[in-house]
């Protein structure tokens, strides 16, 4: 299958005010040349994981550093609660695991955050430790790492199909695919 994409005709720079204008003016159809098996994508995406740039506070890098085990764990725990939700769903439990490891009232780390009881039914469930991260899960842990799209106020989330029983807790956020997203209690 053809994939088109669409090339310029020309890039207009604005020198008085640093605008940039692009005229797209045809699409021409292009074909993959190459194609790869489902476990060199996977591993090439692991090994991208496993050496990803962290934080580096010389170079004021936003990257998020978490260990290679943590990733791990992000991984899972994100495919086994939201592994039909694709990239987006799943890094949006990437992200309530991670706000709750730097809030005050939750777990210091991820591990802990994970393993608290009643926080996650796939740890109860045994969905986590039998989960298999997809591509999308890698893309999401990679757009995690990279700190360039996380939201700091949800810090809990359900399915929709649950009734909303966190409200008890939490204050409602916002929904995204089946679940619905939370945010720490206002007093």
């Amino acid at each position: 299958m053809q994939t088109p994409i669409k090339t310029a005709d020309s890039i207009i720079k604005n020198d008085d005010t640093d605008e940039t204008q692009l005229e797209i003016v045809e699409t021409i159809p292009i074909k993959p040349s190459t194609t790869y098996s489902h476990d060199e994508v996977m591993e090439a995406i692991e090994n991208e994981v496993r050496y990803t740039k962290h934080w580096d506070e010389n170079t004021y890098d936003n990257t998020i550093r978490i260990s290679y085990d943590d990733a791990q764990r992000l991984l899972r725990i994100a495919y086994a609660e939201a592994g039909g939700e694709g990239v987006q769903g799943q890094l949006r439990i990437m992200m309530v695991v991670w706000n709750r490891v730097n809030s005050d009232q939750f777990p210091d780390s991820i591990e802990e955050v994970i393993m608290q009881p009643n926080a996650f039914s796939s740890v109860s469930n045994g969905h986590y430790e039998d989960a298999q991260p997809t591509w999308e899960t890698h893309m999401a842990l990679a757009q995690f790492e990279s700190n360039l799209c996380l939201n700091d106020d949800i810090y809990g989330f359900e399915t929709r199909d649950n009734g909303e029983v966190l409200l008890k807790y939490f204050d409602y956020y916002d929904c995204l695919g089946n679940h619905v997203f939370y945010t720490l209690k206002k007093d």
